[in-house]
């Protein structure tokens, strides 16, 4: 039987070619992941609002499969209105399917807390006015944004065909561009395939890296009460205690 030990349950926009692939890589024995789509036909804040009024009928879908945990699996759609909208959708999703619930931003704070850093350089592939949302909630979040970098991708189906190595490039360009500001680096999007390149920017820039799918599997094992001891090529979000957060990679 698969999933002999916990099921983590994800709310996905329909569009996303990445989340799913990344969890896979990333699962522990005796973890399943299972997904439920929701529909995305487009970009912009009115669509994805539209995307988000599926999330209770995606939730009764997902139930169905007996999730111990559940993410919803979009960044920028967690903080359609603020970094306090991601609460009416764990609210939404949380009593249908009975178990933890989160967002993606949720565990992205909730990583640069366990972290201690208190200001980032964040990265996405998102349209401005996409790119300047996430900003704001996470600076609502309390975490400034002392740089930030995008892409200005507008189809978001096209966000999961980025290379890897030019998610890196961009990063390492923002990163050189910054000089000394930012404690760690942000790269936002569930649809964004930075998780191949983490250890390697790591490395290369000496600051821990936090990614959406990164933050959200961290946080799910969490939640799940799982060590992640044995993750650490995804990062040192995954090795370091409390308050620790420069790399020696």
């Amino acid at each position: 039987m698969y999933g002999w030990r916990k099921t983590i349950g994800v709310i996905v926009p329909s569009v996303n070619t990445v989340i799913e692939t990344d969890f896979h890589s990333m699962a522990k024995r005796g973890i399943n992941v299972c997904v439920t789509r929701i529909l995305q036909t487009g970009n912009g804040k009115e669509i994805a609002l539209k995307m988000n009024s599926y999330v209770g009928d995606a939730a009764k879908i997902l139930a169905t499969a007996r999730p111990d945990a559940v993410v919803y699996g979009c960044t920028a759609g967690g903080v359609l209105e603020g970094s306090k909208y991601s609460s009416s959708l764990v609210n939404t999703i949380g009593p249908i399917v009975k178990c933890p619930t989160f967002t993606v931003f949720d565990a992205i704070i909730g990583a640069l807390r366990y972290l201690s850093v208190s200001n980032v350089l964040l990265v996405t592939p998102y349209s401005q006015d996409i790119h300047v949302l996430v900003c704001h909630a996470v600076e609502e979040a309390g975490v400034a944004v002392t740089t930030s970098a995008n892409m200005g991708i507008d189809v978001p189906f096209e966000i999961g065909r980025v290379c890897s190595e030019t998610i890196y490039g961009l990063v390492s360009r923002m990163k050189a561009k910054a000089g000394n500001k930012g404690q760690a680096i942000v790269i936002s999007c569930t649809n964004f395939p930075a998780l191949p390149v983490i250890a390697q920017l790591e490395r290369d820039l000496n600051m821990p890296v936090i990614t959406s799918n990164q933050a959200a599997y961290w946080m799910a094992m969490r939640e799940l009460g799982l060590g992640t001891e044995d993750l650490e090529r995804y990062g040192v979000l995954f090795l370091r205690q409390k308050g620790e957060t420069q790399c020696s990679t």
